[in-house]
C-alpha cells in the first residue's frame, strides 16, 4: 500500500493520456518529444535495434498499460522494481542508465526536460529499459548497478530478485503474481567476500562526521532514533546545538558510550540502509571506505 505518487501515475496510462502513437512520416529529426511534465521521447531508428522504428515512442514518466495490466510475472517484477529503486539511485540514475546500455542522447534529454527529479529520472530509464528488453530478468539491473559503483545495491537486487515466491491472498485464498521479500541488510553485508572483520570494526567518529553527518545533516534525529537513543535526548541536542552537523557528532559519541557492543560499521550501514533512512548512496560510500 506505500506506494508514491510516481508509481501512482502508472494507472493513467489505462486512460492513454500518457500515450501518443505518431506516425513516423510526421516525426521530425529534432523533435524535443516533452509533454504534459513528462519525457515522450522520439526514439530515431539509427539509436535501436532494427525492432524499435522511427515511430516509437517512450511515455517515460509512467508505465505503459500493456505492462500494467499483465499477468506476465516479469511485468510485477518492474513494477516492484521501480518502487524499489525509484529513492535509492539519486544522481546515480545517469551512470546507471548508461551501463544499461540505453542510448546516450535519450539519458540526455531525460536529463533536460526533468532536471533534477532524480526519482522521476530513475523510472524513466527503469521504463525505457523495460521497453526495449520486456523479457530480461533482474540480472542486467544488477550487474549496471555494479558497474555504476553501487555494489552494495547490486547485493540486495541480486537477493530479494533472485528467489522470489508467490504471493497469496488473503481474500480469495489463492495466489496472485510474486513476492519478492524485504533483505536483511546485514545478510548480504556478510554474505560480502572479506567484509566481517571491517564491518564489525568500532567506526572512528571523524570518519562518521565525514560520510554521514556531513553528507545527511537533516537526518540527524531520525539517525539518533533508530539507534534507539531515547527523545528526551535528542531534544536536548536539538535546543544546544544550531548546526545539525554538531548534533551529528554528540549523538555518535553518546552512542558509542551508551551500546559499545552495537558501535560498529555494520550497525552504521544497516541504518543507512534501513526504510527509514533510506540513504543507499551514503551506504555505498561508507562501504567503499572501509
Amino acid at each position: 500500500n506505500n506506494v508514491s505518487p510516481i508509481i501512482i501515475r502508472l494507472g493513467k496510462e489505462m486512460s492513454g493520456v500518457y500515450t501518443k502513437s505518431v506516425a513516423s512520416s510526421s516525426i521530425s529529426s529534432d523533435t524535443s518529444g516533452y509533454d504534459s511534465g513528462l519525457c515522450t521521447n522520439t526514439v530515431s531508428s539509427t539509436s535501436y535495434s532494427s525492432e524499435y522504428d522511427s515511430s516509437t515512442v517512450f511515455p517515460t514518466a509512467t508505465y505503459h498499460h500493456d505492462l500494467l495490466t499483465s499477468s506476465n510475472s516479469s511485468d510485477t517484477f518492474i513494477i516492484d522494481l521501480m518502487k524499489f529503486l525509484e529513492s535509492k539511485l539519486q544522481s546515480n540514475w545517469y551512470c546507471f542508465g548508461h551501463h544499461l546500455k540505453l542510448p546516450m542522447e535519450e539519458l540526455h534529454r531525460i536529463e533536460v526536460n526533468v532536471g533534477q527529479d532524480n526519482e522521476r529520472c530513475t523510472i524513466q530509464v527503469l521504463f525505457m529499459w523495460r521497453r526495449l528488453n520486456p523479457a530480461a530478468s533482474w540480472e542486467p539491473i544488477a550487474e549496471a548497478l555494479k558497474q555504476s559503483g553501487l555494489s552494495l545495491l547490486s547485493a540486495v537486487v541480486t537477493k530479494r530478485y533472485m528467489n522470489p515466491g508467490p504471493t497469496f491472498c488473503q481474500i480469495c485464498q489463492c495466489t496472485h503474481g510474486l513476492d519478492y521479500p524485504d533483505i536483511d541488510i546485514h545478510d548480504v553485508l556478510t554474505s560480502i567476500p572479506n567484509s566481517s572483520t571491517l564491518l564489525h570494526s568500532r567506526p572512528d567518529i571523524s570518519m562518521l562526521n565525514n560520510l554521514i553527518s556531513g553528507v545527511i545533516p537533516s537526518k540527524w534525529e531520525l539517525f539518533g532514533v533508530q539507534l534507539g537513543l531515547d527523545q528526551d535526548y535528542l531534544d536536548c541536542l536539538h535546543d544546544q546545538f544550531h548546526d545539525p552537523r554538531n548534533r551529528f557528532t554528540h549523538l555518535f559519541d553518546e552512542w558509542r558510550k551508551r551500546k559499545p557492543s552495537e558501535f560498529t560499521w555494520s550497525t552504521v550501514i544497516r541504518i543507512l540502509c534501513s526504510r527509514i533512512i533510506n540513504e543507499f548512496t551514503v551506504a555505498e560510500n561508507v562501504f567503499k571506505q572501509l
